[in-house]
């Protein structure tokens, strides 16, 4: 599982969780940035490889508690990370 979340506070009690890999980042703008985002953290972090799919879940809209209200599955390509430094 990994947590992309704008809160330190969410991270570090998330990363207590069996299985949860907490990373704090800054907050996205829209969801296509999201799920960009979510892809190159999996990529980043050996969470995924190329043609692996991934479940990316968020609350739209942004920023609302407990509005998680969509899932959405999306495969790695694999150029993700280009154009981005580690």
């Amino acid at each position: 599982l990994l947590v992309l979340t704008p809160r330190m506070d969410t991270a570090r009690r998330l990363g207590l969780l069996w299985g949860a890999h907490a990373v704090h980042t800054r907050d996205v703008d829209s969801f296509e940035e999201m799920v960009a985002k979510a892809k190159r953290m999996a990529l980043r972090h050996k969470i995924a490889k190329a043609g692996d799919r991934v479940i990316v879940m968020a609350g739209v809209p942004f920023g609302t508690p407990g509005s998680t209200n969509v899932l959405h599955v999306v495969r790695i390509i694999g150029d993700e990370l280009k154009g981005y430094s580690s």
